[in-house]
This record gives C-alpha cells, structure tokens and sequence, in this order.
C-alpha cells in the first residue's frame, strides 16, 4: 500500500498536492502544539519538504544533513525496496541541494563513518545549547 502511494505521490502531481493540502495542516498544528509544550534547551523540528513549502518562518535556524545524491538514491532505494527511477522522481520534486545547501545555517555531511557523524552531532548539540542559554 506504502509503495502504491508512494508511486501515485511522485508520478502525478495533482495527487501530491492534494495529498499536500490535506496533511501540512494537520502536521504543522501539530508541531505548533508540540513546540508550546516544549521543556527543553532547544528542539529540532524534521520537515522534508521545508524550503519547498517555506516553512523556515517559525525556526531560529535550520540544519541540514547533507549527502550527495547517488548516496541518497541509493540508500532510500535500498531502504524502501523500490527502484532507483522512482527514488530521482521524488528527488527532482524537491529544492536542488546547492540551494538547499545555500539556505542552510548548519549542515552535518552524512557521508563516511558512523563516529564522525557522531561527533559532528556532538559538537552541534553543545552549540545548540550555548544558542539557547542566550536566547
């Protein structure tokens, strides 16, 4: 069922942006509530879609993982279990990465080893909190 969707979605886009229409609201209310509820030095709010739908309004600043864009045909290939056309149609419906990249506060590069994307998480985490202490 995932998958028909999924193909639906990325191959019409009078789907998507019906599809669009009914979820964003719903979804940003809810991350509305949740941001009023928040007990926390700061938080990161995850929106696939941010710069496509001019979301940023509401962000101090905005983080990016980064990889190039064989790796993420690849890896949301594999991890989806669908074909690489598929994966480049839902790639080519969003903002080209040197743009996305331009827009960008901070960016981790999510290539390479598992501890060097830790600690690049490390170091962003003590600067988020050193943000918020002079927020």
């Amino acid at each position: 069922m995932r998958q028909k969707l999924r193909e639906a979605i990325f191959t019409d886009s009078n789907s998507r942006d019906t599809l669009e229409k009914i979820l964003h609201p719903l979804v940003f209310d809810r991350i509305d509530e949740s941001l009023s509820t928040l007990n926390a030095s700061y938080c990161l709010v995850v929106i696939p879609l941010l710069f496509e739908k001019e979301q940023t309004e509401f962000l101090d600043r905005v983080l990016v993982v980064d990889c190039t864009v064989e790796e993420q045909v690849s890896r949301v290939a594999q991890r989806d279990q669908c074909n690489e056309n598929l994966v480049k149609n839902i790639i080519n419906t969003q903002i080209d990465r040197d743009s996305r990249l331009s827009l960008a506060d901070d960016i981790i590069v999510n290539s390479g080893s598992i501890t060097s994307v830790k600690n690049k998480i490390a170091l962003l985490n003590k600067k988020y909190i050193e943000l918020s202490k002079s927020a």
